[in-house]
């Protein structure tokens, strides 16, 4: 603290206050760092756009809410484990595999109803995704997996293709989350990025919630998503001047106008 004043030190290893505004407008200093008030958020530019920096408890936490970055908030992976974010809208409809019938038997653990949906291939969808997207064979390109491994979007390029569960998730949530298609029938119906064998893949219609299987030819609705690590901030106590930084428990934070938020990630259970 120099003056008063909270600083920084910038690229050019010069100081630099923190500042605090009410609303940011567009920004053109990369690493420059102002206090947003009106989202008790501290944010960085990256040269052009401002993003949120370090740990919010109180961010995208409901189900079918809008992110920062534009993205939406699907709900949990199934085994609780991570956050999992998707587009507001459809990829459009296209083939499990390149459109063709030379079919091929990849390397993935087959998604099958004999053993419950069971195989880790039945919710692991961005392994099953990395693998589909780096094959070279009859059936390539996989078009469903490689669109959205290929998709940048709402500032990632970590997008995949949902496994079976994890589509489930999307369908469970499909209300709140919005966008898709309800119709039933081919138009209604989602691909997941699970295998069930040579000729087929995991399907499910968004007008229901059964799972099923189509014939890797056939054209579907994809919804790519993104997953993150369940992390939270540290409890940190309450707080009263919002935009106050301070070095406590080991960790720098700040005032989000109650409480303190940690600039970083603490893993462990939400407070």
């Amino acid at each position: 603290m120099d003056g008063g004043l909270h600083k920084y030190c910038d690229s050019s290893d010069t100081w630099v206050n923190f500042l605090k505004t009410k609303t940011l407008t567009a920004c053109s200093k990369a690493g420059q760092l102002e206090y947003d008030s009106s989202e008790t958020a501290y944010k960085f530019c990256d040269g052009s756009n401002w993003f949120k920096g370090g740990c919010f408890l109180f961010e995208c936490d409901t189900i079918g809410e809008v992110c920062a970055d534009g993205s939406v908030y699907a709900g949990l992976t199934p085994d609780g484990n991570f956050k999992m974010y998707t587009t507001p809208a459809d990829a459009g409809q296209r083939s499990y595999n390149n459109g063709g019938t030379d079919y091929v038997n990849t390397a993935m653990t087959n998604c099958t109803s004999g053993s419950g949906y069971s195989e880790g291939s039945c919710r692991t969808g961005k392994a099953n995704t990395t693998l589909l997207a780096g094959l070279s064979n009859t059936e390539t390109p996989y078009q469903a997996a490689t669109y959205c491994n290929d998709l940048v979007a709402h500032g990632h390029s970590d997008w995949y293709l949902p496994a079976i569960h994890e589509l489930s998730v999307l369908n469970t949530n499909r209300v709140a989350i919005g966008g898709f298609n309800l119709a039933g029938g081919v138009a209604g119906t989602y691909w997941a990025s699970s295998e069930f064998g040579t000729t087929g893949a995991q399907r499910m219609a968004f007008n229901g919630s059964s799972f099923g299987t189509w014939v890797k030819e056939g054209n579907l609705n994809s919804r790519c998503v993104r997953s993150e690590s369940v992390s939270c901030c540290s409890n940190l106590g309450a707080c009263t001047k919002a935009g106050e930084m301070m070095y406590m428990s080991g960790e720098l934070a700040f005032c989000a106008g109650t409480q303190w938020v940690s600039f970083g990630l603490k893993a462990g259970t939400c407070p």
